[in-house]
C-alpha cells in the first residue's frame, strides 16, 4: 500500500476526533490549542505531525519528521493506545520505570 499524505491526514483527522481536539487549525484569528495537523518537511524527507501549543500558533512538536510510511505505523501505535487506555492501571502505568 502506498502511504499518501491524504492517508496520515485521515489518521490525524481521527485522533483529533477521538482526543476531542479541535478540528480545524484556527478559528477567526485565533489558533486552536491542542490541533494535531500533518506538516510536510520543507526538504521532502518526509512529514511531522504538530501540536498547536498557543493561541497565537506557536506549535509543538509530536512526532518529527520521518518517512511517510513509518509515520503512518507511528500514528496506527498512537490509534492502538487510544484504544486500549482505558485497561492500563494508571496507578501502576505512572510508577513504572522503563
Amino acid at each position: 500500500m502506498r502511504v499518501t499524505a491524504n492517508r496520515l491526514q485521515t489518521r490525524i483527522t481521527f485522533i483529533n476526533r477521538l482526543l476531542g481536539r479541535p478540528s480545524r487549525i484556527y478559528t477567526g484569528p485565533a489558533a486552536n490549542v491542542g490541533h494535531l495537523y500533518l506538516s510536510a518537511s520543507p526538504f521532502g524527507h518526509g512529514y511531522e505531525v504538530l501540536e498547536i501549543a498557543n493561541t497565537s500558533g506557536g506549535v509543538r512538536v509530536v512526532y518529527p519528521v520521518m518517512p511517510a510510511r513509518q509515520l503512518y505505523a507511528v500514528l496506527g501505535g498512537f490509534l492502538d493506545g487510544i484504544k486500549h487506555r482505558g485497561t492500563v492501571d494508571e496507578a501502576y502505568a505512572t510508577t513504572c520505570s522503563i
